[in-house]
């Protein structure tokens, strides 16, 4: 069975921030997760981008800017 959204969105941020999956928080955001900076953003919307067949447009980048948005997010786009 496939992860769900929420769970590969949590994989893809734990990931690329370099901490294990059950570590991250629920209010992780970028600057105040370590390794969260904006190299790593770009990162991590490249990354939802692919596994999830986006396209994140900059108006909508500047507010992805925490787990919960990104959550959030790919919840209402994804196919």
């Amino acid at each position: 069975m496939l992860p769900a959204p929420r769970e590969k969105v949590r994989s893809i941020v734990a990931t690329i921030t370099r901490q294990p999956v059950a570590s991250l928080p629920d209010d992780a955001a970028i600057d105040l997760t370590p390794h969260w900076d904006s190299l790593a953003q770009l990162d991590i919307l490249a990354s939802v981008e692919q596994e999830f067949g986006l396209m994140i447009g900059p108006e909508q980048a500047v507010e992805l800017t925490t787990l919960a948005a990104l959550i959030t997010f790919v919840q209402q786009h994804a196919r």
